[in-house]
Formats: C-alpha cells, structure tokens, sequence
C-alpha cells in the first residue's frame, strides 16, 4: 500500500495506490478525517521532530505506515 499526502488548494489530500487525491478535513492535533478513515500524523521525539509515521485507521484495520 502506497499513501501519498499532499497539500491541495482545499486542505491536506491523499491519495491510495496513484488515486486522485481526495480531500480530509482536520479533527484535531495530528489528526485528520470525515468518520473513518482517520489519518493520524506521530512525529519523531515526542512533538518537536518532523513527521515520521502515518496512522491509517479504518473499520477492521489499523496500519502504522513509515515516511520514505
């Protein structure tokens, strides 16, 4: 599974294996959603680091994806 974020002219989008990028509103903090799936952004040393992890949380799984 390839998740790609990028910055779109509405917010933040990602896309899942080459789709078009679809919008995700913003929840909180790090985390982004419109019920399920959520996007959960981790950063490195706590809170002060880059991002280094996505979170994609969806109904009958959870998968912790690493930055490349």
């Amino acid at each position: 599974m390839v998740v790609e974020v990028t910055q779109t002219p509405q917010g933040l989008g990602f896309s899942m294996n080459g789709s078009p990028p679809r919008m995700i509103p913003w929840i909180e903090g790090l985390t982004f959603g419109r019920g399920l799936p959520r996007l959960i952004f981790r950063r490195a040393n706590g809170d002060s680091g880059p991002v280094t992890e996505l979170r994609y949380s969806m109904p009958g799984a959870h998968l912790a994806l690493r930055k490349q």
